[in-house]
């Protein structure tokens, strides 16, 4: 049945719900320019799908995202969808340049929070089934895992995802022309810290956008920061829709080594498999 179920939510239109991930503003996106780039999807009994998240191409099995996108989830609800975000021309299916993956496991901190204010190992790994094809490049490719602890304090850096045309939009255009992008500055958490009414530790990241009215808005998880081809962040924290506030990263290198550990394949003690 589920199977089935997979192969109708290909063809099918994808459906949204209120307040998930968009980006307000920032400028229209190629996704080819953006081949690490993935959407999150939830399967939905009647073959349709569901946005929940983004994330990144880490490996040719592995996704990285946020860990509250798919907190409590079990993994054959969730399809990961690469390769773009255009769908084929109507009448011709086998034009498709997408790839639909089946979530094979759900990997993250046991350590994580979901209520926590100050998101804390907001970060979770996502196995596939079936592969992405790394070698020509043509249609995917993986980013890197940063320097461990590297801080990246002044960086300019692009978060992608999918964007709306003002805050009041309740759903993200997730085919056609939907995808967006924004050039940030990273800033220091000590800078940050001001506008956060909690402790922001090591392992968070803060940037402010440099492009007048663009900015994340209603959380837009699990989005990847990227610094030259390095993924030195996702976006976890819900945002207030307003440019000249900092937006709130994982910091993807505090966890390198958490990281490397899922992907050797052992099974860990602190590790939440589902």
């Amino acid at each position: 049945m589920l199977r089935y179920a997979l192969l109708l939510f290909v063809g099918a239109s994808l459906c949204a719900a209120a307040r998930i991930p968009k980006i307000l503003g920032g400028k229209d996106a190629d996704p080819t320019a953006y081949k690490y780039h993935v959407a999150i999807l939830e399967l939905l009994e009647d073959g349709s799908t569901r946005h929940v998240c983004s994330g990144a191409i880490i490996d040719r099995r592995f996704v990285l995202t946020a860990a509250h996108c798919v907190y409590e989830r079990n993994s054959p609800e969730l399809v990961v969808r690469a390769g773009g975000n255009m769908p084929p021309p109507e009448g011709k299916p086998h034009h498709e340049k997408r790839v639909f993956r089946q979530v094979a496991k759900i990997m993250y901190p046991k350590d994580y929070i979901k209520d926590a204010r100050y998101h804390e190992y907001d970060v979770a790994v996502l196995k596939i089934k079936g592969t992405f094809d790394l070698v020509d490049q043509e249609h995917f490719k993986k980013v890197y895992l940063p320097v461990i602890d590297d801080d990246f304090e002044g960086k300019s850096s692009v978060v992608s995802g999918y964007g709306v045309h003002d805050a009041n939009q309740k759903a993200p255009k997730v085919e056609g022309d939907g995808f967006k992008s924004l050039k940030t500055r990273v800033i220091s958490n000590d800078e940050c810290q001001s506008t956060r009414s909690f402790i922001l530790t090591r392992g968070s990241l803060c940037t402010l956008s440099i492009q007048e009215k663009g900015h994340t808005c209603n959380g837009d998880g699990g989005d990847p920061l990227i610094y030259d081809n390095q993924l030195i962040g996702i976006l976890n924290a819900p945002s207030t829709c307003d440019s000249k506030r900092p937006e709130l990263f994982t910091r993807v290198s505090t966890y390198v080594p958490l990281i490397k550990k899922i992907l050797s394949g052992r099974v860990l003690s602190d590790i939440e498999y589902r």
